[in-house]
C-alpha cells in the first residue's frame, strides 16, 4: 500500500469500493481481465468515448484488470454508491460540479460530473480516479516500466495531442444532428436519442429522491446533473451551438493534419508510439463511427491525416478495445474495423 494514506483511510476508500462493486454491477458484468490478480477496478460503459481511452491504454500495458461494465441503459452510474465512490477522488476534491453542457467531455472546460464513467480504484494503494484524461495519465505513469506512453523528451507535444482531443466535442456529435448534413448517425442515435437529455434528467431525479438529505454532498451532485442534462437538452436542439462544435471539431482535425505533415514518423512525435497516438486512434474511430469521416477523407486536403487514421485505428489496442469491444454497438461506416453486426444491432436500426 502506498504511504500517501493512512491504513484507516485506505480502509475506508476500499470499503466504498466494496459497496461500488457489490451495489451498482450485476455478477455477469464484473470480469478479470488480463490475468487472475487485478489491479484496478475499472468503472466504464462500452460505447463511452472516455472509457474507450481507458480500456485502450489499459491494453496497450497490457495489465490485469477488473472489468466493471455499467449498463447506461439502466442508468447504474446513478446510483449512490458509484457517485460516493467517485466523490472520493482528487478530481472531485478539487473541481466545481458541472451544471452546464458544452459538448464535450473535458472537466478542464465543464467542471466534475459525479454521475459519469470512467472511474477507477487502485487496489494497492487506495486511490480512486476520475476522469478519462486523468486516469490514463495515471495509468501511464504508474507503469512507464512496462511500456512507456509519455517518454518525458516528448511530453509537451503529446500534452498538447491530449488535451486538443479531450477538447474534441465528441459528446455533441452523438447527441446532436450534424448541422451541415446529410446525418451520418445510425437510426437509433437519429432517433432515439431525441430527448435523451430530458430522460436522463428524470432518471437522476428519481434516484436522488431516493437518498435526498442522507448526504449533501451527495445532494449537490445530483443536483448538478440534473442542471447538467437540461442544458444539454437546449445544447443539442440549437442549430449554431451544434455548428459550433463541428468547426471546433474541424479545427482540431486541421491542426492535427498540420503536426502529421511535421512529423518525421508515422506517429504524431516521430517514430514513437505514444499515448497521444492512442488518444487520436480513439477519437477518430468515434468520428469515422459517426459518420464524420468525410472530414479527412472523400477528397479533403487532408492527406497525411488520412493514413494516419487507418494506422491508428488499426492499432490492436484500439481495435480489441474499442472498436471490437463485445457492447459496442455496430456501425456502418465504421463497418471496415468492426465486429459483425448482430441481429440486435439491425433491429436497432444500427446498420442504416
Amino acid at each position: 500500500m502506498s504511504s500517501s494514506i493512512d491504513q484507516t483511510e485506505f480502509q475506508q476508500i476500499e470499503m466504498l469500493a466494496k459497496h461500488a462493486r457489490q451495489n451498482t454491477v450485476p455478477a455477469d458484468r464484473i470480469t478479470a481481465l488480463g490475468g487472475s490478480d487485478p489491479l484496478y477496478d475499472i468503472y466504464h460503459f462500452g460505447f463511452s468515448i472516455c472509457s474507450n481511452k481507458v480500456r485502450a491504454v489499459v491494453y496497450e500495458l497490457g495489465l490485469p484488470w477488473l472489468s466493471l461494465e455499467l449498463d447506461p441503459g439502466k442508468h447504474e452510474n446513478y446510483r449512490p454508491d458509484y457517485i460516493r465512490l467517485r466523490l472520493a477522488s482528487d478530481a472531485a476534491s478539487s473541481m466545481q460540479f458541472a451544471t452546464g453542457w458544452d459538448g464535450g467531455s473535458s472537466v478542464e472546460e465543464s467542471g466534475f460530473d459525479a454521475l459519469v464513467v470512467p472511474t477507477i480504484f487502485d487496489r494497492d494503494n487506495g486511490s480512486v480516479v476520475a476522469d478519462s484524461l486523468r486516469i490514463c495519465r495515471y495509468l501511464a505513469a504508474q507503469h512507464r516500466n512496462r511500456v512507456d506512453l509519455v517518454p518525458e523528451s516528448l511530453l509537451p507535444e503529446i500534452e498538447k495531442q491530449l488535451e486538443a482531443v479531450d477538447q474534441t466535442p465528441h459528446v455533441a456529435l452523438l447527441y446532436g444532428p450534424n448541422p451541415d448534413g446529410p446525418d451520418g448517425r445510425a437510426f437509433v442515435f437519429r432517433r432515439v436519442f431525441k430527448g435523451e437529455h430530458q430522460k436522463k434528467a428524470a432518471a437522476v431525479e428519481a434516484e436522488a429522491a431516493k437518498v435526498a438529505g442522507e448526504d449533501q454532498r451527495l445532494d449537490a451532485a445530483y443536483a448538478a446533473k440534473i442542471a447538467k442534462e437540461k442544458a444539454g437538452s437546449a445544447f443539442v436542439a440549437d442549430r449554431k451551438k451544434m455548428r459550433g462544435a463541428l468547426d471546433k471539431t474541424k479545427a482540431l482535425l486541421a491542426q492535427l493534419e498540420a503536426d502529421l505533415e511535421k512529423s518525421s514518423g508515422p506517429w504524431i512525435c516521430g517514430s514513437a508510439f505514444t499515448l497521444a497516438d492512442l488518444f487520436w486512434g480513439v477519437s477518430l474511430f468515434r468520428l469515422e463511427y459517426l459518420g464524420y469521416g468525410s472530414l479527412w477523407r472523400d477528397g479533403s486536403d487532408h492527406k497525411a491525416l488520412q493514413e494516419y487514421s487507418d494506422r491508428s485505428i488499426a492499432r490492436p489496442s484500439v481495435l480489441e478495445a474499442v472498436a471490437k469491444w463485445p457492447s459496442h454497438p455496430w456501425s456502418k461506416p465504421a463497418a471496415k474495423w468492426m465486429r459483425k453486426p448482430s441481429l440486435k444491432d439491425r433491429a436497432m436500426g444500427l446498420g442504416s
